[in-house]
């Protein structure tokens, strides 16, 4: 999630100062998120510089109703990535994108429950986690299973839903039905507000947490009813509309995040992730991850975070193996600077890659009382 330049923070940021000015205004919340993100790969002697900006806007309004809105800023400087991974072993890599709509609707809250109504992104809700937010590894985010077999609302893509979101003591579930294809332009044919099931079909997903102090276990299931075709003579995934047949098929998983120890400010986890698609010709079959994450908090509150993770996927023709190494450091609350290796093995090649990342949140909240 990217881009750097001063002027694309100021412009987003006024997208939703604006908004929050046309209503007899209420509580107001503005966020911004910079990441920045050097890679390199020792084989090839190559690198590459990746940046996301987000910027985050919410209006709360009477009767705890609240309009959300998040645009993302996507800027590399090489087009082309280093190696062909299927995983993808950055989270935030992708084609340069200005303005992407992520987040536009409204939000009703009740009790401790909400129902979302607009514009959304997946990431926003599902398979999120502290620890796996840790590792910049993507399949660590939403599993191959779906992110690689259906032309979803997966970042940087979005699209009209419906999201329900209810927490109940230590459980938490989550629902969501989209429309089939995600987009992230502002033309005519590619814009997140198209809303068209003949075409593009619909997705639909549902999670379900429990959450302890001793750990945290997920389990979930979605189903598309379009089946987008893989070509095999000529290896290329297809994720055009008009490849896609009418075909309901479903993917689901299980996540276990065990906590192993916990004192002193010191705390270590593990975590094991499995997911499977119903459907053998679909891209990606199955996938899995097993990894171990330490986390120390001082007592100026700077974290220090490190973790392994192995994550692994059988696809339509090959197979895939990522294994990251990776420190965080968190100096202050809104600020880290993070560090990774990557070794990725697959029938092209056994690739590493080294990245460095830094990141920083800023968050603004105010009360308008201007009638």
């Amino acid at each position: 999630m990217a881009l750097m330049k001063k002027v694309y923070m100021h412009l987003s940021a006024g997208v939703f100062l604006i908004l929050g000015n046309i209503h007899l205004a209420s509580s107001q919340t503005i966020g911004v998120t910079y990441i920045s993100e050097m890679q390199y790969s020792p084989i090839s002697n190559k690198g590459n510089w990746c940046n996301l900006l987000r910027t985050d806007g919410e209006l709360y309004l009477y009767k705890n109703g609240a309009l959300n809105g998040a645009l993302l800023n996507i800027y590399k400087l090489n087009p082309h990535r280093l190696i062909d991974d299927l995983m993808t072993y950055s989270n935030i890599e992708e084609e340069n994108k200005y303005f992407a709509l992520s987040l536009l609707g409204y939000t009703q809250y009740i009790g401790q429950s909400s129902l979302f109504i607009g514009i959304r992104n997946m990431n926003e809700d599902y398979f999120t986690s502290p620890i796996t937010s840790l590792f910049t590894n993507s399949s660590c985010g939403i599993y191959p299973t779906i992110s690689t077999n259906y032309a979803i609302a997966n970042y940087p893509y979005s699209s009209f839903g419906i999201h329900f979101n209810g927490c109940f003591n230590n459980w938490n579930i989550k629902a969501s039905i989209y429309n089939g294809v995600g987009y992230n332009g502002w033309s005519k044919y590619n814009n997140p507000f198209i809303i068209n099931y003949n075409r593009d079909g619909l997705f639909s997903i549902v999670e379900l947490n429990y959450h302890t102090d001793y750990g945290k276990y997920f389990c979930g299931v979605s189903s598309h009813n379009r089946l987008y075709k893989y070509e095999e003579d000529n290896e290329i995934w297809e994720e055009t509309v008009s490849k896609a047949s009418k075909k309901i098929n479903a993917s689901w998983w299980a996540y276990l995040e065990q906590s192993l120890f916990k004192r002193y400010g010191n705390q270590i986890n593990l975590l094991l992730q499995y997911s499977a698609n119903s459907n053998k010709n679909n891209f990606c079959k199955r996938y899995g991850g097993a990894g171990i994450a330490w986390t120390s908090i001082n007592t100026k509150l700077r974290q220090h975070n490190l973790g392994v993770v192995i994550t692994g996927a059988q696809f339509y023709h090959s197979y895939e193996l990522d294994t990251e190494i990776t420190y965080q450091y968190q100096p202050i609350s809104n600020l880290l600077i993070q560090t990774s290796i990557h070794l990725v093995k697959n029938k092209i090649d056994l690739s590493p890659i080294l990245m460095l990342r830094l990141g920083y949140t800023f968050e603004y909240s105010f009360c308008n009382k201007s009638k």
